[in-house]
């Protein structure tokens, strides 16, 4: 009897069942033992008669090694019984079959797995429909911080799952946005409601606009270039990532060289890997330019490399160089790359104390192609937690929902932080389509670790045959009691029929029935708890969340202009995209700038203009910088820099911005023909008037080789 009932109920039930027969067998054969010692006849013996209701508390305490050995003989009979029934179930379910079940509501309740929305803990569905009232499913965030959905195309994980959660998650959080939905939805009520900062960070958005994410900011504030190193090892292998086996034969040489020219970069007070990648390039002679760069470096690893790389025979060289391009950094050749990575407008050092909410919105068709720069990004923010435990003023968690897991290549720490970054205030919420996808990339010893790590996994119907199978797996197997029937003829005159009940196993939902599964519902696995079965949420039909839905309608989206911690804008282009790696110039003004710098070789051309070039300036400085960049897609104002001037040091730089000589001279040649060979030749400051007559009187601007 007790096989059948709820796994839950067995033991409470055996334990209760097990004193009552206890007490009773014990108690009758102590009044046996009672009626004996006080000489009395056992045909007074009554079976609802035991002995503490036959006789009185006074007479038996007049006789107390009677009354001892009563209470020895029935606290015996009752603890053996006792025992022995809590054993039998505990047998019984030994040598039955597994007995998975969905979880009910007791269950559910009772494993804190269903809560209210005044928890931080992530929502994955409802016990009724999505109008109804009915308590959501939830996890508690101290027990599990973080969880794995797999969910195909069109299965309305945004809807169900990461638009409510984006709703409800007051920390801070760092979101891939594919296609822009959870921004466009989320993002005002993030700000407003939430009181969030919102990060808007989208390289190809020409519309909006982006915040900046500089990968070498954090790094360049490292004391140290040994610091420095270790710390640019690490991104390299975070983000680089060799494509087929030949590849790898070249990819530890070439990373050296990635490295050393990240550290050059810093040293040269440009530290962004659109520099790095111009350094490692080399412009036309590679062996030349690192030449030149190894005499001129302070850092002695920077000048060994260079050094080495510079004896490497050509072609290898270039295939130490293609390799790491080929691995993720040819990204930073797209202008618009090169430009959101030139400086940061957010801090992920700020996220725990500060709410605040970075949005990096990528359309499907770029997905692919700035996968390189999304792992950099969830990189530098899980390595920023990870520098420190939280502090006292530090009570936000940071939430990373990262979207298409799987089309971003492997995150190795990812991988190896979901089950620490818990404790530095992270939580991790892993979306892929499929199983296979995660196995392709991680294995499936990996893929079983991030599964594990994650604590809770969330099934939506699958569309795969293998998505099935290890969902089917993972559910469990349920006991059914198989009933069969067998019918014979008795001497030709009457049927017979034989009937027999045996214990069969079978899984819980199997991989047919999975993808079969209704599509408005979910399958919910929390680690060491039976599975749970929900329904889908659609938040825009929600009585908590349809309400903040609606109440966005007719308010403008946070901005990415303006000033403030959420609406700072890049600058619409990049200066340093005049810089040393663009096209080879036309070979006489080349020609002719080397006839006026003799000892500078062709990598090392390079200006630097400093002087009052505000955005908002109207000035002089201002025209001429917009006349420099004519004829070119980008120009990032803010690359060139203040000087100012210190009565009691002379001038001081607060930051430089380096110009390529060859580029502008094209460009000088473009606006002005006549002026050209003047631009060239000429001093610096002749050089200026020649372009605008009278600048050089009006405003502090410096040419500085």
């Amino acid at each position: 009897m007790l096989s059948n009932l709820d796994t839950a109920w067995r033991y409470p039930l055996a334990l209760l069942l097990g004193l009552l027969t206890g007490l009773y067998i014990g108690g009758m054969l102590a009044t046996i033992y009672v009626i004996t010692a006080f000489r009395e006849s056992l045909d007074t013996l009554s079976p609802i008669g035991p002995w503490f209701l036959r006789y009185a508390w006074a007479d038996l305490a007049a006789r107390p090694s009677v009354l001892q050995g009563a209470l020895i003989i029935t606290g015996a009979v009752t603890v053996a019984l006792t025992l022995v029934g809590l054993a039998g179930v505990h047998r019984g379910r030994l040598n039955q079959y597994d007995d998975a079940h969905f979880q009910s509501r007791r269950e559910l309740k009772r494993n804190h797995m269903v809560g209210t929305l005044d928890q931080n803990g992530f929502i994955f569905g409802k016990l009724g429909f999505p109008k109804s009232d009915a308590p959501f499913v939830m996890a508690p965030p101290d027990r599990f911080p973080h969880a794995m959905m797999i969910a195909p195309t069109g299965r309305g994980k945004g809807v169900g799952f990461v638009i409510p959660n984006l709703l409800h998650f007051s920390g801070s959080a760092i979101i891939l946005d594919v296609k822009g939905e959870n921004f466009a939805k989320t993002s005002i009520h993030r700000k407003h409601g939430l009181k969030n900062g919102i990060w808007y960070f989208s390289p190809f958005d020409e519309d909006r606009g982006s915040h900046r994410f500089n990968p070498l900011a954090r790094i360049a504030a490292l004391p140290s270039a040994e610091r420095q190193y270790t710390a640019l090892n690490s991104m390299a292998d975070l983000f680089l990532i060799p494509e087929g086996e030949s590849a790898q034969s070249f990819f530890n040489a070439g990373k050296r060289l990635f490295i050393a020219s990240c550290l050059y970069a810093i040293e040269q007070r440009r530290p962004t890997l659109g520099f790095a990648g111009e350094i490692m390039a080399g412009g036309g002679d590679k062996k030349k330019s690192y030449t030149a760069i190894a005499e001129t470096t302070n850092i002695p690893i920077v000048s060994r490399t260079f050094l080495e790389m510079a004896d490497v025979p050509e072609k290898t060289l270039g295939a130490y160089v293609s390799v790491i391009q080929g691995s993720g950094l040819e990204l930073w050749n797209d202008p618009a790359v090169d430009r959101v990575t030139s400086a940061s407008d957010f801090d992920f050092s700020t996220f725990r104390r500060d709410p605040q909410s970075l949005y990096i919105v990528v359309q499907p068709e770029h997905l692919k192609t700035l996968a390189p720069l999304v792992r950099l990004l969830f990189a530098d923010a899980i390595a920023s937690l990870q520098r420190r435990e939280p502090g006292p003023d530090e009570h936000h968690a940071v939430t990373f929902l990262m979207d298409e897991f799987d089309q971003l290549g492997r995150q190795p720490l990812v991988l190896s932080s979901i089950k620490t970054i818990r404790s530095f205030g992270g939580r991790f919420f892993i979306i892929s389509q499929t199983i296979p996808g995660l196995d392709d990339i991680y294995g499936e010893t990996g893929r079983r670790s991030l599964q594990g790590g994650a604590g809770v996994q969330i099934y939506m119907t699958p569309q795969d045959d293998r998505t099935a199978e290890v969902l089917s797996n993972a559910l469990g197997r349920s006991t059914i009691t198989a009933v069969t029937e067998s019918q014979s003829r008795v001497r030709a005159l009457e049927d017979s029929a034989n009937v027999s009940r045996r214990s069969e196993e079978r899984p819980l939902i199997s991989a047919n029935e999975v993808l079969r599964f209704p599509l408005d519902e979910v399958l919910v696995l929390p680690e060491g708890q039976y599975p749970i079965r929900a329904r889908h949420i659609r938040y825009y039909e929600d009585r908590h969340f349809g309400p903040i839905d609606r109440a966005r309608k007719g308010k403008a989206l946070p901005t990415t202009r303006g000033s403030g911690a959420d609406s700072r804008q890049v600058a619409v282009g990049k200066l340093s995209g005049l810089a040393a790696s663009a096209e080879r110039a036309d070979a006489e003004v080349f020609g002719e700038a080397e006839r006026v710098f003799p000892d500078m070789g062709e990598g090392a051309l390079g200006l630097r203009l400093e002087g009052e070039l505000d955005r908002r300036d109207e000035g002089l400085g201002h025209r001429l910088l917009l006349r420099l960049a004519q004829g070119f897609q980008e120009t990032d104002l803010g690359d060139v820099r203040r000087k100012e001037r210190d009565p009691a040091h002379g001038h001081r730089d607060f930051r430089t911005g380096p110009i390529d000589l060859g580029r502008i001279g094209r460009i000088a040649a473009a606006l002005r023909p006549e002026k050209s060979q003047t631009f060239l030749r000429a001093p610096c400051g002749a050089a200026l008037d020649a372009l605008e007559p009278g600048l050089n009187a009006r405003e502090e601007i410096a040419f500085a080789i």
